[in-house]
């Protein structure tokens, strides 16, 4: 396992304890190729053995949460689970939108501003369970600002409404109190943390027409283009 990624899930441990309806992930193993942190290293693997180096100062892209615990036990008895993350839904927008914006997607750390399992089965849609605990979302606030301090990114990607408002109550903007798409549209893109924040709706959705300011895939991949595609630092 990347060095870097060892050292965030040592600083994970201190989101504990996890609110009702969430999970942790102490003791239990990681999907075993490309999957967002911390259910997997946040790299990306297109190959089965790949070990990437860790992307000092380049694209950040923030997710919710991880998914179900029944999903992710399915996925870590898998046969192949390379296959079924690389052409989810997920992956391939998130290939489609960086291709257009010209964004390697080896440049990027892939992570959760909530880094949980749902209990049981729940469906990873509707709300956030671990938003609604404030003293939760404080502690991972808190992992995120490390998380940033390590990696030191040009540019941070929200994926969807939840997680810029997240990325909001981190840097104490705007986007803190946000709650749809247009709320998000009518204000201008932000930088915190040293980095550009560019939110983009969640790469599964089949359609942007909740979207004021980006209603296509191209206008999106175009915010991302002005802000100018990463460049990987040294650490």
């Amino acid at each position: 396992m990347n060095e870097t990624v060892t050292q965030l899930r040592e600083h994970l441990k201190a989101v504990a304890p996890y609110p009702k309806g969430c999970v942790g992930f102490d003791g239990k193993a990681t999907m075993n190729g490309t999957a967002f942190f911390p259910g997997g290293d946040g790299l990306w693997k297109p190959q089965p053995g790949d070990e990437p180096e860790f992307p000092f100062g380049g694209t950040l892209v923030l997710g919710s949460d991880f998914g179900d615990v029944a999903w992710y036990d399915a996925q870590l008895e898998s046969e192949n689970p390379w296959r079924q993350e690389i052409d989810g839904p997920t992956w391939r927008g998130l290939s489609n939108l960086f291709a257009l914006a010209g964004i390697a997607r080896g440049e990027a750390f892939y992570t959760n501003a909530w880094p949980v399992l749902r209990e049981g089965d729940e469906p990873v849609k509707g709300g956030i369970p671990g938003e609604q605990d404030r003293d939760f979302t404080a502690r991972c606030i808190a992992f995120f600002k490390k998380t940033l301090e390590i990696m030191k990114p040009a540019l941070i990607i929200p994926l969807g409404v939840a997680p810029t408002r997240f990325v909001g109550m981190a840097a104490g903007n705007a986007w803190a109190n946000a709650s749809t798409w247009k709320d998000i549209d009518a204000m201008p893109l932000a930088s915190a943390f040293g980095a550009k924040i560019v939110p983009v709706v969640h790469p599964s959705m089949p359609n942007r027409r909740h979207r004021v300011a980006a209603k296509t895939l191209a206008e999106e991949a175009s915010f991302l283009k002005r802000c100018g595609a990463s460049t990987r630092t040294s650490a």
